[in-house]
């Protein structure tokens, strides 16, 4: 049987008159919306204030240049290979000082520092090595000292730092030398502060991502006063207990020493960094803390973060070289732990023995007249 069609559908028409009251009717419709939407647009940018529009607008423009930045950042941070001066042919066997090179970005700032002062101080050449540089050129491009190999410093005679300074001058100088175990000669290298500092310059991306930080924290607000707060765990508290016979500091030293900003300085605004943002973010959040450090262990965290606190005003640090270190760079005032172990801390020795200003809280953040062995 021959298929039939499907009967066409037949639309009842709408009179020309209807049509056009409904094509107003609709276009009535489209023209109130529109106005309520005007109205109701025009009432929120009424009930937005020029202090919230620009910070809306701040906020805007920092995060597009934080973007920016951090982009820019991934390629030349990662590749060591493109940041090292070529090391120098030859090897100096006479009057020239090296480092043994042992830790990461603190401990090879310290090392470098040493041996910068003992040169000045002795009127000797100091030479820096790939594996010193290795941390330090992610951060310090611009450094100066000469670079030699690897295999030539192991040529020099190793020797502790006290030991060299006991030489005479015609020892010191009938040798190369290597100064062996951490050489972190705070009271030494303390009086070149202005020479390291230019040593020590921050990558320009680096502290344009640190200032970028600052200005997304301040919202618009002036004279603040910014104090970098960095908090040592992970693996410290292992380092702590073989090496010093100690313990970790309490949660109590940070609340007290950050107390006792908030009654030295004016608008303080408390910038955490640490290698466990998570315990930071736990125990010490307030309205003034702002816990935007980069916890990873590896490139560019480190960098990213003592960036941070070298661009604050005052520092707190609990300990080690890494926290120092943030302190010199940043100038102002230094706030660190005391009395945690049984062997005095390096840092704190160093300190003792140069006179350099600082104020010392115990493990529990109570204030200390003068270091534990201070006179």
């Amino acid at each position: 049987m021959a298929g039939r069609s499907a009967p066409a559908v037949v639309l009842p028409s709408v009179p020309a008159d209807k049509r056009t009251e409904l094509a107003w009717r609709h276009a009535r419709k489209r023209s109130d919306m529109t106005v309520r939407r005007q109205h109701s647009v025009k009432g929120w940018w009424m009930r937005m204030g020029s202090r919230q529009w620009l910070t809306l607008l701040f906020t805007a423009v920092a995060g597009t240049l934080l973007v920016l930045l951090q982009l820019s950042l991934r390629t030349p941070l990662q590749d060591v290979g493109t940041l090292f001066t070529p090391p120098s042919q030859g090897c100096p066997t006479s009057a020239v000082i090296s480092a043994d090179t042992r830790g990461r970005l603190g401990n090879t700032m310290g090392e470098y520092a040493s041996i910068f002062a003992l040169a000045l101080r002795y009127n000797m050449t100091a030479v820096a090595t790939p594996s010193l540089l290795r941390f330090m050129r992610h951060m310090f491009p611009d450094t100066t000292l000469p670079v030699v190999s690897d295999a030539c410093a192991e040529r020099h005679t190793a020797t502790m730092v006290d030991a060299f300074e006991q030489l005479s001058d015609e020892e010191r100088r009938a040798h190369s030398w290597r100064i062996d175990y951490y050489p972190h000669r705070v009271r030494l290298f303390w009086s070149y502060r202005r020479q390291l500092c230019d040593e020590f310059t921050v990558r320009p991306e680096l502290s344009r991502h640190a200032q970028i930080k600052l200005l997304e924290v301040s919202q618009g607000r002036a004279g603040l006063t910014f104090v970098g707060v960095h908090v040592r765990r992970t693996d410290y508290a292992a380092h702590l207990k073989s090496v010093f016979h100690g313990n970790p500091v309490h949660v109590s030293f940070y609340t007290s020493a950050m107390a006792l900003c908030r009654k030295r300085y004016t608008n303080t605004v408390f910038i955490v960094t640490s290698d466990d943002l998570h315990w930071c973010r736990e125990h010490l959040l307030a309205d003034d803390v702002y816990v935007i450090g980069d916890s990873r262990a590896v490139t560019p965290g480190p960098e990213l973060d003592l960036a941070l606190l070298a661009a604050c005003n005052h520092t707190v640090f609990d300990y080690g070289t890494y926290g120092f270190f943030g302190a010199f760079l940043a100038g102002g005032d230094m706030i660190l732990a005391d009395g945690f172990s049984e062997l005095e801390h390096e840092i704190v020795t160093e300190l003792r023995l140069g006179g350099i200003n600082a104020t010392f809280l115990d493990p529990r953040g109570r204030l200390l007249p003068h270091c534990r062995f201070c006179t």
